[in-house]
């Protein structure tokens, strides 16, 4: 039971760490900038709205599974 705990928890923070770097990509809704990094490869690869569109699509998806994961961290024991 507690190897599985402590996997679940280097998933989970890996989950958080990944979420924070995919939020700071995405470009801002009020125009006071174009994210971290610019966004620019990501823009040139696919295209300014298909980007957009993808990077919510993999915050959402992360999202998700850090709830779930943190629910299911919260009922396991170390």
């Amino acid at each position: 039971m507690t190897m599985t705990f402590y996997i679940c928890l280097a998933v989970f923070i890996l989950i958080c760490v990944m979420l924070i770097g995919i939020i700071l990509i995405q470009s801002s809704k009020s125009g006071m900038g174009a994210g971290m990094a610019g966004n620019t490869a990501l823009n040139s690869a696919l295209g300014s709205v298909e980007a957009d569109k993808m990077l919510v699509r993999i915050t959402t998806f992360l999202a998700v599974l850090y709830m779930l994961l943190a629910i299911v961290l919260s009922f396991m024991q170390p």
